[in-house]
């Protein structure tokens, strides 16, 4: 037999040089520790045991189960920042609407991260005291900044709003706005700025009066994912 010929029946018998082969780490058997997952040659940012898989090095954008991201662990309806104001004390804390845009206090703010759709829905519900005989309306926007710095026209609301009719003065309140083209994943903060047609009558109010065991409406802000796609109508 010619050496050919025995090259040719051992291919048959012998497998070929494999490449990229996958093992654990030091060819160590699996266990209920962590073992490195390795490629060929080289090692990876993966961890297996008998029930387990630990991702240590890979990017919030690179690993996907069933269309979630699983590492940010964020999916849509996700409440990803919530505040809620109900100090307690003396008296209950107010602030005066002016007649322009205002941010009354830097505590009216809501933090989050952006989830992979780019896209939230921020809500504010709060108590409403107004003081005037006359008609008041309340509007309300959002900035980016604890000195008010509106976020566009689209999320200023100050066409129209909440408005008394000399007999009903106090309200509960609830604004909602949906912001979209946000870069996924990073750390938010917005404001929730108020205004209010009338200098001297409306007062957002809220707190525990704890000497009189009496409580206003918290107010409360928070910041809901959305998903991709949203219908608008068209």
């Amino acid at each position: 037999m010619t050496l050919s010929e025995i090259k040719k029946s051992l291919v048959n018998i012998f497998q070929g040089k494999l490449k990229n082969i996958v093992s654990l780490a030091d060819d160590k058997p699996l266990e209920s520790e962590y073992k490195i997952l390795k490629v060929g040659e080289k090692t990876t940012g993966v961890e297996l045991s008998e029930t387990d898989v630990k991702i240590n090095t890979l990017d919030t954008n690179t690993l996907t189960i069933k269309g979630i991201n699983a590492l940010s662990g964020i999916v849509d309806g996700q409440i990803l920042g919530y505040t809620y104001l109900q100090p307690s004390g003396s008296s209950a804390v107010s602030h005066t609407l002016q007649t322009s845009f205002t941010i009354e206090d830097a505590t009216h703010q809501i933090t989050f991260i952006v989830p992979p759709s780019g896209k939230v829905e921020i809500e504010a519900s709060f108590y409403m005291n107004r003081t005037s005989t006359s008609d008041v309306t309340i509007y309300a926007g959002l900035s980016d900044n604890s000195t008010y710095n509106s976020l566009g026209v689209g999320y200023e609301y100050d066409y129209g709003g909440p408005l008394s009719d000399d007999e009903v003065d106090d309200d509960v309140m609830v604004f909602k706005w949906g912001v979209t083209g946000l870069v996924p994943y990073t750390d938010t903060t917005y404001y929730i700025g108020f205004k209010s047609s009338d200098a001297s009558a409306a007062h957002l109010t809220y707190g525990i009066r704890s000497t009189h065991g009496l409580a206003y409406h918290p107010f409360i802000i928070k910041a809901t994912a959305l998903p991709s796609t949203i219908y608008d109508g068209t």
